[in-house]
């Protein structure tokens, strides 16, 4: 067929209340030119030996709903766990030119060995609460997102292992690519309570990422492991606004044993990698208004950044990691908030020592302003050098190789997933400083010290932390128990008793429907024996009590159904209700109100159909600067993208237009040059030879483990400053 609005067929394969699908007769089915592929609703599928091609969502079917264009295969559950196995073992390729390869809604899925070409998306799970999902062993090459995970709170399992995915041409000089992995939650606060984990686990997935945004990119996703994932920068493109593992208001996960850029791996996987070049915007591992997170036993190499932190991302620890050839190997944002970062120089489980660098340009490096990290090594803040010139020396915690205590040892093994421990019951000296409210302005806004309250407080009330003996917790929980901040967790736990209600409904639904279905079944069967002939004396009174009891169980179902659907409806609009009376005389509060209830309207209601208005009020938060917005701002970023299209937001040009500089990093680097330093490395002499353009330059020499030797001005009427003697 020609692709016409409206001369291609709309569904290959519709099926609804199937007990039972199977395509694996032993032959190829091929879908091609088609609006959709297979229709799945209410339905268990076993799909193997399909090949889809040309599937392409048509703007003709819009006016039925068109829900589920443009996808292979189109999968949608209800509360009753409906399962999808679908395998492309032996088709080659699976999926071609299509907008969605696999599509699934509150299903089980298993979804493994497709090779899927020219895709938009390549696999979509979304609403997977209480279900389990797996993905693995997959090829894809897309330019929007290869595996794309959408509000999967309170997930039983989800499971991405073993995917080569390749995002954005690296041969086109045009836009081509969004994410390789992408995961987002638009649910309110997900950084207070262990109830809203996915149980979402990363592993060994090879990521090659070319004119693209992210390797993997989370925006809300709480409690994930992400571990032995392998991304690479393509260095054949002018593309330059990458990340390789990013994370927005995305809280408690724990990032070990990744690694971005490695050359020896690049060569593996088949990209060249991507070398530190005059790349303001390109980073490693990024980090933004997201608390409790570890990075542990990472490798960064030859990105602009090795690991950036921007906004609040309190409690984050930072151990082990190996960071190589970069212009800026650590870069702290501090300016609109203390980070928090706590970096753990000697570490017990299975690491030898600390974070180490080399051939880093300045490392570590802080915004201006900051006004220091927490180290545990003195319990409190560290006390760092005059930050005139944006850097610090290495510290206990970033060793350089080569010194004596940075050993590194990666023990890099696969671990073995546990449940999150719980590690909330201790609090940091940065805690107690929000706290008592002791933050120093201007240095913390009041949008910064807001958003660090409502961390903390979600924090002691969501994870039942005991405070009991301790004053000062006692009366900052007392004191914002009568604000917004208050106002807003209790929009959360009504969330939460939402979607525990749903779920003692689904499993009453499931009792009822299995019921009806095996009663038809049965049906079926009698009426192919009364067919045959004979007496079917029993047979009919069979039928009888049979017809009965189906008129009986549809119209308990249906009665369930309208009771759910009720019940449903009444809390979500008491929640609205409660939402919309919050008080709130800032924007950061109001953007939490309208991201709020438009959730409410529509991802907590099962729709997915945003109205223009929603989808305008969406976007006037979403490119709003964090910073000054919230955390609602990344909130409304990703229910923006489930309502259109994937969109990149440029914080740095967005704040800029708000007069908030988002701290992006000179072009120009730190590097000296026309200068020459022998004998480098040094016992006892060093002599020094410069051009005059240095004269009069402050000059301070360290030891290999960031020790202080001397510090002296350099000669104004001459180029040399030699025989200088190194007092140890």
């Amino acid at each position: 067929q020609l692709a016409l609005p409206g001369n291609t067929g709309f569904v290959g394969i519709s099926l609804f209340n199937i007990t039972n699908f199977h395509t694996n007769s032993g032959n190829l089915n091929t879908f091609k030119n088609l609006n959709m592929g297979i229709q799945l609703a209410k339905t268990n599928a076993d799909i193997k030996l399909c090949q889809f091609e040309n599937i392409h969502k048509d703007p003709f079917y819009n006016t039925w709903g068109n829900m589920g264009g443009g996808s292979a295969i189109h999968g949608v559950g209800t509360g009753v766990p409906y399962q999808l196995n679908q395998s492309g073992y032996g088709v080659t390729p699976t999926f071609d030119n299509c907008d969605i390869g696999v599509f699934t809604e509150k299903m089980n899925a298993d979804i493994s060995q497709n090779t899927m070409k020219n895709m938009y998306i390549g696999t979509q799970t979304r609403n997977s609460a209480f279900r389990k999902v797996k993905i693995y062993d997959n090829n894809i090459q897309t330019t929007g997102g290869g595996i794309v995970l959408e509000n999967n709170a309170w997930a039983n399992w989800m499971q991405i292992e073993n995917n080569d995915i390749t995002i954005g041409n690296p041969n086109l000089n045009q836009w081509m690519g969004f994410y390789g992995i992408y995961g987002t939650d638009g649910i309110p606060n997900t950084s207070a309570s262990y109830g809203t984990s996915w149980n979402l686990f990363l592993v060994n997935n090879r990521i090659k990422v070319g004119r693209a945004l992210a390797g993997i990119y989370f925006n809300g996703v709480p409690w994930a492991d992400v571990y032995s994932n392998h991304i690479t920068f393509d260095d054949n493109t002018n593309w330059s606004s990458r990340r390789g593992i990013s994370l927005e208001n995305a809280h408690r996960n724990t990032l070990h044993c990744n690694d971005v850029n490695d050359p020896s791996v690049a060569a593996i996987i088949g990209y060249n990698p991507a070398i530190a070049s005059n790349d303001p915007y390109q980073s490693a591992y990024y980090t933004s208004m997201s608390i409790k997170n570890t990075f542990e036993g990472n490798h960064s190499h030859e990105t602009y950044y090795g690991f950036r932190f921007m906004g609040a991302c309190n409690n984050t620890d930072f151990k082990a990691n190996d960071i190589y050839e970069h212009v800026n190997g650590l870069y702290v944002n501090g300016f609109f908030s203390q980070q928090g970062v706590q970096a753990i120089p000697n570490v017990s489980s299975g690491y030898d020592n600390g974070n180490h660098w080399l051939g880093t340009y300045n490392t570590p490096r802080l915004a201006a302003n900051n006004v220091g990290i927490i180290d545990p090594i003195y319990s409190n803040y560290a006390n760092l050098p005059p930050l005139s010139t944006k850097t610090f020396p290495p510290s206990g915690w970033i060793l350089p190789v080569g010194s004596p205590f940075a050993s590194f040892s990666s023990n890099c093994g696969i671990p073995t997933p546990i449940a999150p421990p719980n590690d909330s019951s201790n609090f940091n000296s940065l805690d107690y400083l929000v706290a008592s409210d002791s933050l120093i302005s201007p240095i913390y806004p009041e949008e910064t010290k807001w958003q660090m309250e409502k961390q903390l407080y979600e924090r002691i009330i969501g994870d039942s932390i005991d405070i009991s003996n301790d004053s000062l917790m006692l009366t900052f929980v007392e004191n914002k128990s009568q604000t917004s901040i208050e106002d807003f967790r209790s929009i959360s736990t009504a969330n939460h008793n939402l979607i525990e209600i749903a779920l003692a409904d689904s499993i009453q639904q499931d009792s009822l429907e299995t019921l009806l279905v095996n009663d038809l079944l049965q049906l079926k069967y009698n009426d192919s024996l009364i067919a045959v002939g004979g007496d079917n004396t029993t047979i009919y009174l069979q039928n009888d009590s049979l017809h009965t009891r189906i008129a009986s169980t549809t119209q308990a179902l249906e009665s369930l159904l309208a009771s759910q659907a009720s019940i449903s409806n009444s809390v979500r609009q008491q929640i609205m209700t409660q939402n919309g009376l919050i008080d709130v005389t800032e924007q950061y509060e109001e953007n939490e109100k309208i991201v709020n209830d438009i959730y409410f309207r529509t991802i907590a209601a099962d729709n997915y159909n945003f109205t223009e208005a929603q989808i305008a009020d969406l976007a006037a938060v979403a490119y709003q600067c964090p910073l000054a917005g919230g955390a609602a701002v990344y909130r409304a970023r990703g229910m923006y993208q489930s309502a259109t299209n994937f969109v990149f937001f440029d914080d740095t040009d967005l704040c800029a237009q708000q007069n908030i500089n988002w701290k992006k990093a000179e072009v120009k680097t730190n590097k000296i040059e026309n200068i020459s330093i022998y004998p480098n490395p040094a016992n006892d002499v060093l002599n020094i030879y410069f051009t005059d353009k240095y004269q009069h330059s402050n000059i301070v020499i360290y030891n290999s483990i960031g020790q202080k030797i001397t510090e002296n001005v350099l000669p104004a009427n001459s180029t040399n400053y030699v025989n200088q003697e190194l007092k140890f």
